[in-house]
């Protein structure tokens, strides 16, 4: 999971593949992770409360899911 700065748009523009490349690819792929599944939640600083809450459930929710599996 990452917290962007951006609007969705910008970020797979601009930021998703090198973040993918780095992160996914060689943090975690490379090293034998076989599952990767990366969640971005955009623009965390300026959303309003009920954007902010739905992500915070989210990554409850798949944090939950990691743990259990």
């Amino acid at each position: 999971m990452s917290t962007t700065l951006f609007k969705e748009e910008e970020n797979k523009a601009d930021w998703q593949a090198p973040m993918a490349r780095i992160i996914d690819d060689w943090g975690l792929r490379y090293p034998g992770v076989k599952k990767v599944e990366h969640v971005y939640f955009y623009r965390v600083p300026v959303v309003d409360d009920e954007t902010r809450r739905s992500y915070l459930g989210r990554a409850y929710k798949l944090g939950k899911e990691f743990a259990q599996s």
